[in-house]
């Protein structure tokens, strides 16, 4: 049907009971829509949205509120609908009592006494929370006032309380996420306390436990988001704090909780996702953590979710797998710096994975020696070795996103290659081809000596003793076997597995890792 031929919502005072009928068929027709506008026409649609608004502070009857909420919350998907509500002011601050997220300090009115009233039930209470949600997501200018009502003090009040339903951690978690990306927020530091980790990681305590649950796993990607962001300042993204003591003892349960959901042998979307959430929190663990690792699951965990990432991708008709997309960008990235500061803390770990990535047929510097200068001008190793193309392993596929236009994916593919190559910029060339490492060797300032021949690696070549046995060992399979004791005896020298340990992103990285920030709807 047209717009012309789907009416709205209208509300009649002789016949107020067809109000509430007519908006739940309205929210029963519309839970998959985004487009009200065009579905309805810009104008009719603009006044039903003002008529909600009004009826919404003005009705006492909670199951009519609910429902009003609810409407609103999904014509607020559009992004023109959110700002126009988010422009009325007053009803934004009127909306935050019937949510309970009202300022500890601040007195009710008469007026906002009915809202509180109101917002004990819970359908009004949960859907005026989502309706903040969309409001400040479509409309980021938004977040300003609600920070200054000190509503995210409001909302650690409502995480922290007793009687909490599962169901609500999810729109409130989402909203402190949202408020937790404003600028001023991020740049004071102002949630990096330990009593939002200790709050944080005993709702990842009680969602982890339900992770299965599809109204849990929503709650605990959105607690995973808000811990990413709140320790930004802690990791490379950040300033680098030194955590006190009590945070770091906060940090111990944090730790434990992310292994358990790394290690989880559950394979579905869900928790895919969640996976990818953990990797993101992992880049601001304190290095301070490092002995609770374990490092041969983190190991393998890491290992199996790249792998499980790159070879998600189809191959086209050229037998490149394209992981020059948004998606694998937004997942490939955190995995990767993850893996790279683990390889450079860990040599064994560096050299299984190094087995692991590239063809075998490389391996062997004899067997694809580097080209010498006066080869390199015939066009020798320029590009990158007949046995890499042919090969469908993973150093192929990341080779071919080292000349990408997507800084951050280009930066820490190249990186995590060069790391696995011992840092050695004749070593990379030799086993990625000249062009494609010569954009990460000039960012290094390392270009000029790539192409000297015969240089050593500054750690020297790896010894036969040392080669892991990954005789019969398929990318994804159990690699703990090859850590091992070797692991176990290094320890001395080299940590247990650290994400923490990473380099500080440069410019070139940009903001790239950063969750993307969605609404609930």
């Amino acid at each position: 049907p047209t717009r012309m031929d789907i009416a709205l919502p209208h509300y009649d005072a002789e016949n107020a009971t067809s109000w509430l009928t007519q908006l739940n068929a309205f929210i029963e027709d519309n839970a998959a829509n985004h487009a009200y506008s065009e579905k309805y026409g810009s104008a009719a649609v603009k006044a039903f949205v003002s008529q909600l608004c009004e009826k919404i502070l003005s009705t006492e009857e909670s199951a009519v509120v609910g429902a009003q909420l609810f409407a609103l919350r999904l014509c607020c998907r559009e992004p023109a609908l959110a700002i126009a509500v988010s422009a009325n002011k007053e009803f934004v601050a009127q909306l935050v009592w019937i949510a309970h997220l009202h300022s500890a300090e601040a007195k009710p009115d008469e007026q906002q006494e009915k809202l509180l009233k109101l917002g004990e039930d819970h359908q009004s209470q949960d859907e005026s929370t989502k309706l903040l949600v969309n409001i400040v997501f479509r409309d980021p200018s938004s977040r300003r006032a609600l920070i200054d009502a000190n509503i995210i003090g409001s909302l650690k009040t409502r995480l922290s309380a007793k009687d909490l339903a599962d169901e609500d951690i999810f729109p409130l978690a989402r909203l402190a996420l949202h408020l937790a990306n404003e600028e001023s927020i991020l740049e004071s530091d102002q949630l990096l306390t330990t009593e939002w980790i200790v709050l944080l990681g005993d709702l990842l305590g009680r969602l982890t436990a339900k992770a299965k649950v599809p109204a849990c796993s929503l709650g605990l990607i959105e607690v995973l988001k808000l811990i990413f962001t709140i320790t930004i300042p802690l990791g490379p993204m950040g300033k680098q704090i030194k955590p006190s003591p009590e945070m770091l003892q906060a940090h111990r349960k944090l730790v434990q909780l992310y292994q358990d959901l790394l290690f989880d042998e559950t394979q579905d979307a869900s928790f895919h996702r969640i996976r990818l959430n953990v990797v993101n929190c992992l880049i601001n663990v304190p290095g301070e953590t490092t002995s609770w690792f374990a490092p041969e699951q983190t190991l393998q965990a890491l290992f199996a979710l790249m792998h499980a990432i790159i070879y998600s991708v189809p191959k086209d008709e050229n037998g490149r797998r394209s992981l020059d997309t948004d998606e694998i960008d937004g997942t490939l990235t955190p995995v990767l710096l993850v893996l790279t500061s683990i390889s450079k803390a860990i040599p064994r770990a560096r050299m299984i994975l190094r087995q692991l990535v590239f063809p075998p047929e490389l391996l062997d510097p004899s067997a694809a020696p580097l080209a010498s200068k006066e080869e390199m001008k015939t066009g020798k190793g320029i590009d990158p070795p007949r046995a890499l193309v042919d090969s469908d392993t993973i150093a192929k596929h990341l080779v071919n996103v080292m000349c990408s236009f997507r800084t951050g994916l280009k930066h820490h593919a190249s990186d995590f290659l060069f790391v696995l190559c011992n840092s050695d910029p004749n070593e990379l060339v030799r086993m990625t081809g000249l062009g494609p490492a010569a954009g990460h060797l000039q960012f290094l300032g390392a270009l000029a000596q790539a192409a000297a021949t015969g240089a050593k690696s500054p750690s020297g070549p790896m010894r036969p003793e040392d080669m892991p046995d990954l005789s019969g060992v398929k990318p994804g399979e159990d690699i703990s076997k090859l850590v091992g004791a070797g692991a176990t005896a290094a320890k001395e020298d080299d940590p247990t597995l650290t994400p923490a340990a990473a380099e500080a992103p440069t410019s070139e990285e940009s903001s790239d890792k950063k969750p993307a920030d969605t609404a609930s709807d």
